[in-house]
């Protein structure tokens, strides 16, 4: 949906639950992303406070920031400040991936400054690797870690969750990439109708040759076989033959834009078409580095109605 992120909205008769609430852009292959990068950006974080504020629970899956936040201001990544931050997780009950057990450095630390931000604003913090909860006829059950990506990745760990009513199971597997067994034995054990999941990361083939890519693809077909609907996103809208793998899944395997009806927006995949078309702002870039904004952003700022948010 023309920006990095995996969040995604749940509600049952008796709780709505937000997973992994964080979106950003990021540098790619050397090319910063193009203005429209940005414009999409600010667009879903927008949709991420709307939702918020009817949230319940919170999800954090793991700690790369483009799935949660911390209350800093940065304009160049995450296009989040510390007040949009604390609207989103102050107040809610927060089920967080353990931050000290099967974490990378870098991850500990955010998870450990996300505890100490809000641990004691949320209304309940609960750290949930392995473990499951009941919400009247709801049941929210997470996994034991899963790899983010091939066993022994240096990504570190991710927390599924699974959530299940009278009416139905999803399952959310965050940045699983498709690339190991137990990612996909979880998914499959739970039964659900609908299973999100990220995809491989093609873009990368230092990460992803032909041996992973042919793992993946039977990986996807299996759990194809065994799921009715199933939703890859994430890392595999990063490359540019993106739709070869989904064909190799079968009618049943969608994108996340797709599963809502819209027309995919995979821009950071076509972030060199998008700066030959269109000439860039000078010191467009320059300005969010200073946390100013330009006037493209302004503008579509003021269309989603978060002007007092940079007043």
């Amino acid at each position: 949906m023309g920006v990095r992120s995996m969040c995604t909205y749940v509600q049952t008769p008796d709780i709505s639950i937000l997973i992994d609430a964080g979106v950003s852009c990021h540098t790619g292959s050397g090319t910063l992303p193009h203005p429209l990068e940005y414009e999409a950006l600010v667009r879903k974080r927008g949709e991420i406070l709307s939702l918020s504020r009817d949230t319940d629970l919170v999800v954090v899956s793991h700690y790369h920031i483009h799935h949660f936040s911390l209350p800093v201001e940065d304009l160049s990544t995450v296009f989040c400040t510390a007040q949009m931050s604390d609207e989103i997780f102050s107040g809610k009950a927060l089920f967080c991936k353990d931050p000290s057990s099967h974490v990378t450095r870098t991850q500990r630390m955010r998870g450990l400054d996300f505890h100490r931000v809000y641990g004691k604003s949320a209304s309940t913090y609960e750290v949930v690797d392995g473990k499951s909860y009941d919400f009247g006829g709801t049941r929210i059950s997470f996994s034991q870690p899963l790899w983010h990506g091939p066993e022994g990745t240096v990504q570190g760990y991710v927390v599924g969750t699974c959530i299940r009513d009278g009416e139905g199971c999803v399952v959310h597997a965050s940045d699983v990439q498709m690339l190991n067994r137990g990612c996909v034995d979880w998914m499959l054990d739970q039964e659900p109708d609908v299973a999100i999941a990220a995809g491989p990361p093609f873009f990368d083939p230092e990460r992803v040759g032909e041996k992973e890519e042919k793992i993946a693809t039977l990986f996807l077909r299996r759990l194809s076989e065994g799921v009715p609907r199933v939703v890859v996103d994430h890392q595999v809208l990063r490359s540019d033959d993106w739709p070869r793998f989904f064909e190799n899944g079968g009618r049943n395997v969608m994108c996340a834009a797709r599963f809502e009806g819209l027309k995919p927006l995979p821009l950071e995949s076509m972030r060199e078409e998008l700066y030959m078309r269109e000439e860039v702002e000078e010191g467009f870039h320059e300005k969010l580095a200073r946390r100013e904004l330009p006037d493209r952003i302004r503008e579509i700022i003021m269309e989603e109605g978060l002007e007092d948010y940079f007043k």
